[in-house]
This record gives structure tokens, sequence and C-alpha cells, in this order.
């Protein structure tokens, strides 16, 4: 009678070499065993639980695999990448990734966790090159469900994922503080959204197919200056209150400056600390056109402003 085999390299070997880990390796078909003697048929009916047949055509063998839940360590593919972690059989003959497991892609992304017919499926945690990760739910290869993204600049979002994106509700927050969140679509802001600043920023945005509409609420500056009201960014007039650390304001009409503070622009009253206030036009920061300034001794003047200088009194 032959010896029973039970060493697990020998399985592993023997697996990598007459079975499919994923779908895309060549299918292995018609590798039917000899028929066996009257020994070789006692011997296969002397198996034991840890150790396959020694005779066995390939199906009987990966049924094999499969009754005992047997888990492969370190199997190299074609394409370079490395599993390790339970799997499942398919017509044809074709073993692959199904169940709990891990497999280390070519390009050094690293995945662990749930397996469905060869891909990620389930729950798991994907670990990217460049340092960014996903932990949540897989579908069909891709991240998508409810999951965390945690970026390599430490940004993270937690929410909604589809393909890899944030899609959906969700919440990001930046190292600085600050939170955005509402939804998103394709990695962008879409629809409603809320950001929250620990400077005391507050406002809620409307953004349509990756832009920004409209905004309302507080927008606070590094150097102090405090801005409160609507932002339109359609080409509608923005107005609201701006109120600088030196104690002056503006209440009115204001020209939108992505990235650097808005400028009163429009009709508005401006008042200063020293008593000064003017109401009228402006434009670019600076009072121009109509307006009328009145000082604090009583002197008024009213007419025609320029550039910020008066130039004329009315007719």
């Amino acid at each position: 009678m032959k010896t029973l085999l039970h060493n697990s390299d020998w399985l592993i070997k023997r697996a990598a070499i007459a079975l499919i880990l994923l779908p895309l390796l060549p299918v292995l078909t018609g590798c039917e065993s000899p028929k066996g003697n009257a020994k070789n048929n006692t011997s296969q009916s002397a198996e034991s639980i840890d150790s396959p047949p020694y005779r066995a055509n390939v199906v009987t063998f990966n049924k094999w695999l499969l009754d005992r839940n047997y888990t492969l360590k370190n199997l190299k593919m074609d394409n370079g990448s490395v599993y390790s972690g339970k799997v499942g059989l398919k017509p044809g003959n074709v073993i692959y990734a199904h169940g709990k497991g891990e497999i280390i892609y070519a390009d050094g992304t690293r995945y662990v966790g749930e397996f469905k017919e060869g891909k990620p499926d389930g729950n798991g945690d994907m670990v990217y090159p460049g340092g960014n990760e996903y932990v949540g739910e897989f579908k069909v290869g891709e991240a998508d469900g409810n999951g965390v993204l945690t970026f390599s600049s430490g940004k993270k979002y937690v929410g909604q994922v589809k393909v890899g994106k944030s899609s959906g509700q969700g919440v990001l927050s930046e190292t600085n503080g600050i939170t955005t969140s509402g939804e998103w679509l394709d990695g962008k802001p879409n629809g409603t959204i809320a950001v929250r600043d620990p400077n005391g920023t507050s406002h809620t945005d409307s953004w349509k197919e990756g832009k920004k509409i409209r905004s309302v609420g507080t927008d606070v500056w590094p150097d102090g200056t405090r801005y409160v009201g609507e932002w339109n960014y359609d080409g509608a007039k923005s107005h609201g209150t701006i109120t600088w650390k030196d104690g002056h304001e503006y209440s009115g009409e204001w020209k939108v400056l992505e990235g650097s503070p808005d400028l009163a622009d429009g009709e508005g009253t401006m008042t200063w600390r020293d008593g000064r206030k003017y109401a009228g036009n402006f434009r670019d920061g600076k009072m121009d056109g109509n307006g009328k300034m009145i000082y604090p001794g009583g002197k008024v003047e009213d007419g025609v402003w320029r550039d910020g200088k008066f130039l004329d009194e009315k007719p």
C-alpha cells in the first residue's frame, strides 16, 4: 500500500500546478487519474481527514479542499499577485479566492478581508501604495458601501463610497479641524454641504456637478475679518456684513473672490470706529460712484466718489 501524503507543502505545490486560484488564469481540465488496481483502491479508502486521496482526479481533489475548508498560503500567480486564504470551486475545475483571505497585488496594493468568486466582496481593508487606505464594504472588487477613507495627507472621510470615491452621505475631516459634511458624488461635494471650522466659520453650501453655487452663513479669515451673509457664485448679487478686526464695518453688497477676502462692491454702508459713516456705491472695496460721507464734527461730503476719494458735490 502506498503511503498517504501528509505534507501541506506538497498540497500547496499540487494546487499551484493543477488548479487555478483566480478566473483570470487558464482553466485546467481533463486531468483524470489512471485507473487504480486493488492496492490503489485500498489506499484511497483509507484516506484520513488530514490528507487527500493519493490518487484522485481534479474534481475529487477540489472537493476535498472545499470539504475541509482548506486555506492556501502564499500562492504566487502569473500576474505577480500573492494570495493566502480560503478558496472556492466553480464549474470547469476552477479554484478562486472565496471567503476570508489576503492578497498582495503586483503594484504593492494589499487587501485583507472577504472575497467572492475571486474578487474583494464584503468587508475588508485595502491599503494602496501611496499610503491611502479604505476600510469598509466592497462589491465585485470595488470599494462600495459604507466605509472609512484615510488619505496619506491626514484627511479622513467617513460615509458612503462608490467605486472607491466618496459618493452619498459622508463627513470629510481635515487635520486643521475643518469638517465638511453632506452629500458627495465621485469624490466631490454635491447637493447640500455644511462646513465647520474651529475658528468660528460655519456655513451651508449648495453644490452642483462639482461647482459651488451658493453659500449662506459665517466665514472667519485668519486676520480676524468676519463675514456674515450670502455668497452667490452663479452671477447673482452677494450681500451681508463684513466686520474687520479694527472695528470698522460694512453692510451691503459684496464681490465674491475665491481664495481671498471678499470686497464691498455695489450699494452699501461703511462705518468706522472714529464715527465716520459712508452710504452709497462701492467698487472693489472702495467708495466709488454716488455717496454721502458724514464726519464726526458734522461735515458732509455728498456727491461723486472715485477710487475712495471725494471728487465733487451733487449739482
